[in-house]
């Protein structure tokens, strides 16, 4: 499986969900890499794919947080073929 992640993201959002009690940062990232990294693959962007992509994005009107999750989504395409 070629799957794009972030883990600051996944551990950011982890430990910040409105659960009680809270997750703490050590336990999202020890269900981090002990449930999903083993099975997930980093790909990178290189500095001019983020560039184009971002060009591309602010010229289609893209803003916020769509840059970023659309950002994600061009990684997967442009790493996977």
């Amino acid at each position: 499986m070629r799957v794009l992640f972030d883990t600051s993201v996944l551990v950011a959002v982890l430990s910040s969900l409105p659960v009680s009690p809270r997750i703490a940062p050590v336990a999202a990232w020890t269900l981090l890499e002990h449930n999903v990294l083993p099975f997930m693959q980093s790909i990178d962007l290189t500095a001019d794919d983020v560039r184009q992509a971002i060009a591309r994005l602010s010229r289609q009107g893209h803003a916020g947080g769509v840059v970023y999750d659309a950002l994600i989504g061009v990684q997967g395409g442009l790493r996977t073929q």
